[in-house]
């Protein structure tokens, strides 16, 4: 590891090879372009945590960990996708492309490691995201996952049958106390 600091202002030349040298003060850096070599390493991502409020939401995972399914609270306003690459080459200099799918048009880009989204409707969404290494050699394949936005109790399957049921009986209360009271009249 060499310290910027090291290296001698003015004690540089390039050969007609394309060969550099640096003078410092711990001797001379020879560099050739040939020796850069590119990241080749592909980066992978992996999706480590969906929080709102800064707390973890319930998720399901597969055995490495990998958040796989997420269900977001109802009324949870904003929530956040939490990712990172594992490529030790990086030097943490990744690019991630990602969509929320029916919520964002096209991918978008960024270099942080989480994103935001606010006031979602309830329903299912698919989330995708890929990176690219320090060099910019994209990943083509995309880690999925679901989100899930819970829906409010009163949008709920049981709380609709619950209510057509109420309306089904209030409807039919007149109709059995009319039928009771002539019962009545016939026993009496």
């Amino acid at each position: 590891v060499v310290d910027c600091n090291d290296f001698t202002a003015g004690a540089a030349v390039q050969r007609e090879d394309g060969v550099m040298y640096f003078g410092g003060l711990k001797g001379v850096t020879r560099l050739q372009a040939m020796d850069i070599l590119d990241n080749t390493v592909s980066a992978t991502p992996i999706i480590s945590d969906v929080l709102v409020g800064g707390q973890p939401v319930s998720v399901k995972r597969d055995k490495a960990g990998r958040v796989l399914y997420a269900v977001i609270p109802p009324k949870a306003g904003v929530f956040s996708v939490h990712f990172a690459v594992m490529n030790p080459l990086s030097g943490g200099k990744n690019s991630y492309r990602y969509q929320l799918e029916d919520w964002d048009s096209q991918e978008q880009e960024t270099l942080a490691t989480c994103v935001e989204y606010a006031n979602l409707e309830t329903g299912n969404y698919v989330f995708t995201l890929r990176a690219a290494n320090s060099d910019g050699k994209w990943n083509p394949e995309k880690v999925r996952i679901t989100i899930r936005v819970a829906p409010v109790w009163y949008q709920t399957t049981w709380a609709r049958i619950l209510s057509l049921l109420a309306v089904l009986l209030l409807l039919a209360s007149p109709v059995v106390y009319i039928i009771l009271l002539r019962q009545l009249k016939i026993n009496s």
